[in-house]
């Protein structure tokens, strides 16, 4: 018997990590939990995949998504070669690839009507008081963390919470020992202003970017233990991202890695190609109420400082949540208020001028839903949406999840049904 196996067996592995976890002493690329598997055999792990079953590093067309999973990588000689036969898009063949652009109408809301979806806002209410759910109202945004399976829910005041939803077999959960997932600006722990959260990276599970509207602030959050969270960063980013008006602000955020930014191109408002070069491996762009904006930001996690490397136009007036989906490469602004639209947009632009004559920088659209339907009675302030990968689609289609400001008994709801393409 070696020393090193001595000392384990009289004092237990040393520095485990992962103390519920026997195979790992180590968090790994994927956390505890979850194999540091490679189930394809592309040198990226399961959890970490981009395109699950195919090499990640093929890419054709060079837009960020894998051969395997990307729609638009199929050659052609003619815009012929390129119909989806709907009349709400428009494909060309641009230097032998087809390339879809949003048409003159919107496409029709693609998942069930919201009276045939999973309504998940009674899901924190006490047995004996079904209608006290803290779910209710105020529900400012969401994101889906596919290592964990997790589904984080924000609420922006009275107080500000959040809430991690876990998977179970399909139907998300409160687990039991629920202040284990839920936590509540109190004391010295204050949210602010919560109108967005995302991920830097999946595998930290446990790290979160929280968007402070009345601030116009980013904050790192670390969530511990049972209702444990420890606020380490946060970045005033008023000098360039204005405080809001008439209630309107930041509302959205998302973290798009440097190897999306890279492939599609992605420039900053100078037009000189920008990826992250403070280290956090990709940037974080924030969607605005006014005019629709997003906002780009580069974040250092060590200090502070930050680098904004411009504004760029969306498709509709008015941004109310941001989520970036990696298992295709898209971007997807979620319009609310007036316009109530979900937009699916690559991070590269084009400059446009509009009708009075102003030159803006506007993202390349792929399509632009409509949204869904609103229940009667119900609000229009759809303010976040998250969406599972295409590592869980089943005959085509996938979950998305909407939250609703002031949506009252529907203001949590999961649609089953959302394409994978």
């Amino acid at each position: 018997m070696t020393l090193l196996a001595a000392a384990v067996l009289l004092f237990g592995p040393a520095c485990d990590d992962c103390p519920e976890d026997e195979s790992k002493t180590e968090a790994g690329l994927c956390g505890c939990g979850v194999p540091d598997e490679d189930g394809d055999g592309d040198a990226y792990p399961t959890c970490l995949d981009v395109c699950p079953g195919y090499d990640d590093d093929q890419d054709s067309d060079g837009d960020g998504l894998a051969d395997g999973c990307d729609p638009d990588r199929v050659g052609c000689d003619r815009d012929g070669d390129c119909d989806d036969d709907r009349a709400c898009t428009e494909e060309v063949c641009d230097d032998g690839f087809c390339v879809t652009t949003p048409g003159e109408e919107l496409c029709d809301w693609p998942a069930e009507p919201t009276s045939e979806a999973t309504n998940l806002t009674g899901l924190d209410a006490p047995e004996d008081n079904p209608e006290a759910s803290e779910l209710r109202r105020n529900l400012s945004g969401a994101v889906w963390n596919p290592v964990s399976r997790t589904l984080w829910v924000a609420r922006n005041g009275g107080p500000a919470i959040l809430w991690a939803l876990h998977d179970d077999d399909g139907d998300l959960v409160l687990p039991e020992g629920a202040e284990r997932t839920k936590w509540r600006s109190e004391g010295d722990r204050n949210f602010g202003d919560l109108e967005g959260l995302t991920f830097g990276r999946f595998d930290r599970t446990d790290t979160l970017y929280l968007l402070n509207e009345r601030d116009s602030a980013i904050a790192e959050w670390r969530f511990q233990g049972p209702g444990d969270a420890v606020e380490r960063t946060v970045w005033d980013l008023t000098a360039d991202m204005p405080a809001p008006t008439s209630y309107l602000g930041a509302e959205g955020i998302a973290f798009v890695p440097d190897q999306y930014l890279a492939a599609q191109g992605f420039r900053d408002a100078l037009g000189e190609p920008a990826t992250s070069r403070f280290g956090t491996g990709g940037l974080f762009f924030v969607g605005h109420q006014d005019e629709g904006l997003v906002y780009v930001f580069d974040l250092n996690r060590g200090t502070e400082e930050y680098a904004f490397l411009g504004t760029f136009h969306t498709r509709a007036d008015e941004t109310a949540g941001l989520e970036f989906d990696a298992s295709t490469g898209m971007l997807w602004v979620f319009h609310g208020g007036a316009a109530l639209t979900l937009e699916a947009t690559r991070v590269s632009w084009t400059e446009q001028t509009n009708d009075d004559g102003e030159t803006r920088r506007v993202f390349d659209s792929v399509l632009v839903y409509d949204g869904p339907d609103v229940p009667e009675g119900g609000s229009r302030n759809l303010e976040g949406f998250a969406l599972t990968g295409v590592e869980d689609c089943v005959d085509g289609r996938r979950s998305a999840f909407v939250t609703t400001d002031d949506g009252g008994d529907h203001s949590l709801i999961h649609y089953r049904d959302f394409p994978c393409r």
